[in-house]
C-alpha cells in the first residue's frame, strides 16, 4: 500500500498514511504528463485601465482568448509605471492586432 501524497510504502492492513492522513492506494499513482508550454505574444501594453477594459471587451466579442500579464501589480500601484500586457496565441496575433490598433499608445 502506498500514500498518494508522499509516496510512503506501508504493509498490508494499514489504511491511512500516518504523516498525511490520506487513504492509501494499492499502487503508486503515475506521474501526470507535463503540459506543453503555452506560447503567447503581447498585442497591447498599457497602464491605462480604460484601454485595458476596451481591449478585453473587443477580444471577448471576437472570441479571441487572451491573458493579461502584470494586471495585479497595476491594481496595487495604479499610478505607477506598471504596464499591463494583453497576450494572445501566435495564431491570433494578426486579428487581435487589428482589433487593438487604435488602442496603442504613442
Amino acid at each position: 500500500m502506498f500514500c498518494p501524497e508522499c509516496g510512503a510504502e506501508y504493509r498490508e492492513g494499514i489504511l491511512e498514511c500516518s504523516d498525511c492522513q490520506t487513504a492509501l492506494v494499492p499502487e503508486i499513482p503515475s506521474e501526470p504528463e507535463p503540459k506543453p508550454k503555452l506560447e503567447l505574444v503581447t498585442v497591447l501594453a498599457t497602464g491605462d485601465p480604460g484601454r485595458i477594459a476596451v481591449a478585453k471587451s473587443l477580444l471577448e466579442d471576437s472570441r479571441i482568448e487572451y491573458l493579461t500579464k502584470d494586471e495585479g501589480f497595476h491594481d496595487l500601484f495604479p499610478v505607477s509605471r506598471f504596464r499591463i500586457q494583453i497576450q494572445v496565441r501566435p495564431e491570433d496575433r494578426e486579428e487581435a492586432g487589428e482589433l487593438l490598433a487604435d488602442l496603442r499608445e504613442e
